[in-house]
């Protein structure tokens, strides 16, 4: 509209346009579009669909929430696992007690490394969560110092030094070491 005072020099019959008559009732209605434009009234992109844009994203959150915590709620994952693994380690502690010689401690040091891969490779699959992992291993030293000490006890018992049993255990350049030993005389070959 500002653009027809500059034409109306050039062309007369400009000056007879008019903005329309924007009542309900006119002659010939006006568009709705045309009306919000003339009005001022017209609502941007923002104005239009701000709210759908900043709402939607928080109720999708919301709705995951709401899974996420009832998914764990109802426990999907399996617990019997870990229940199974600690009476495992619990009767190790006493069967590493009752153990009499190296052989018996040897087969349990193989128990111990099968059950701990085993649960490592169940934690690569996510399926043992981080608490049950770190009681597994400390479990697991537990256990090694007791093996190691009741080694220790044997061998101070048979009068062998108790060091010079761990030296020659974990000696055998090129020999094979007395646990596997040991493991190849429990296990069929």
């Amino acid at each position: 509209m500002n653009v027809r005072r500059d034409l109306m020099g050039e062309q007369p019959v400009l000056s007879a346009i008019s903005a329309p008559e924007l009542d309900a009732d006119a002659f010939l209605p006006v568009h709705p579009g045309a009306a919000a434009f003339f009005n001022g009234t017209q609502a941007s992109f923002m104005d239009r669909y701000g709210n759908v844009i900043y709402l939607t994203p928080m109720v999708l959150g919301a709705l995951a929430s709401v899974f996420a915590a009832a998914w764990r709620f109802l426990a999907v994952r399996s617990q019997d696992g870990a229940a199974n693994v600690m009476e495992v380690v619990c009767n190790m502690l006493e069967r590493i007690r009752q153990a009499n010689d190296e052989a018996a401690l040897s087969a349990l040091e193989l128990e111990l490394d099968k059950l701990l891969r085993d649960r490592v490779a169940c934690a690569t699959a996510d399926e043992v969560g981080t608490f049950e992992m770190t009681m597994l291993v400390s479990s697991a030293q537990r256990l090694d110092h007791l093996i190691h000490f009741r080694r220790t006890r044997l061998s101070e018992s048979a009068g062998v030094d108790p060091e010079m049993a761990t030296a020659a255990l974990f000696a055998g350049a090129g020999a094979r070491s007395s646990r596997q030993q040991d493991a190849g005389q429990l296990l069929p070959g």
